[in-house]
């Protein structure tokens, strides 16, 4: 506490400023509207709130540009499980298909797949994952890009085939039954 006489730092316990010896009010005492506080202590109180303020904003800065830079990233958020959930839906078969894994069906039927996953973007699907296959196909006998996105479950590793994409243009439930088909024959 201080004086409020001559603005001397006080120890809480003292009756009478140590400087000054005027009589300090004790806390159960109204307290005067008008107290003074030394103008170094305000100084040093507005500098520390100032300073934790800025602090506060650097951080939450920091913050919003770290998830600007995740969003940035093909639409993924990268993670470090990105390589076991590719690994998972390569290894993986589907019920109708369980004569050959995912991955080997995929390698037999894309040219130069390249595999990728990463969280949703907007954190829809909370507890999944997106895995991705992009490499070359030939429809309707000519090439083309083509997709395919799985979804993931992160702690079952349930999965299912997302969707299908062919040079960028989504494609409807028929189509991927039909790639499905195809992919196995």
């Amino acid at each position: 506490m201080f004086c409020e006489n001559c603005g001397e730092e006080l120890s809480d316990e003292v009756q009478f400023c140590t400087k000054c010896g005027k009589p300090i009010k004790t806390e159960t005492e109204t307290p005067q509207k008008n107290s003074k506080m030394p103008a170094s202590k305000k100084i040093i109180d507005n500098i520390k709130s100032i300073g934790a303020l800025i602090f506060i904003i650097f951080v939450a800065v920091a913050l919003v540009r770290n998830c600007s830079s995740c969003a940035e990233r093909s639409g993924l958020k990268s993670t470090a499980s990105e390589k076991n959930a590719i690994k998972t839906i390569k290894e993986s078969y589907f019920d109708n298909y369980p004569s050959m894994t995912i991955g080997k069906a995929v390698d037999n039927f894309f040219s130069k797949p390249k595999w990728s996953a990463g969280l949703p973007e907007d954190n829809s699907l909370h507890g999944y994952m997106l895995v991705n296959c992009k490499g070359g196909i030939t429809y309707d006998d000519k090439p083309v890009d083509a997709e395919i996105q799985f979804l993931l479950h992160s702690e079952t590793g349930a999965f299912e085939l997302n969707a299908f994409e062919l040079n960028g243009i989504p494609q409807s439930q028929y189509m991927i039954i039909s790639l499905l088909s195809a992919m196995y024959e």
